[in-house]
């Protein structure tokens, strides 16, 4: 859906729609960098891919399950977060051409 919001942006040709998709890219790379990082980070200290392996997981790394709730958040698009900002700005820019 981040991709999808880049082309809505791109097709609205206005500013706050460039503006958003630009944004959204950057905050789309941000994002899926922080959840890829968090996966090698547990994968690092389990060294097992098997999903029933990972129940306790919060109580033995509280600050990583903290930054991958920050980034869920985020990737949701969640207000105060950054993909909520350039998703605002993306459908500013397409309310403003399309409604």
């Amino acid at each position: 859906s981040h991709m999808g919001y880049v082309m809505l942006g791109m097709a609205s040709f206005t500013p706050q729609g460039i503006n958003g998709a630009v944004l959204q890219m950057f905050n789309h790379g941000t994002i899926t960098a922080m959840l890829f990082l968090i996966v090698g980070v547990i994968y690092d200290r389990a060294h097992h891919r098997r999903i029933d392996g990972f129940g306790g997981l919060a109580s033995v790394m509280p600050v990583y399950t903290g930054v991958m709730a920050l980034a869920f958040f985020a990737a949701m698009g969640l207000p105060g977060l950054s993909a909520f900002i350039s998703e605002i700005l993306v459908l500013l820019g397409a309310w403003r051409d399309y409604k």
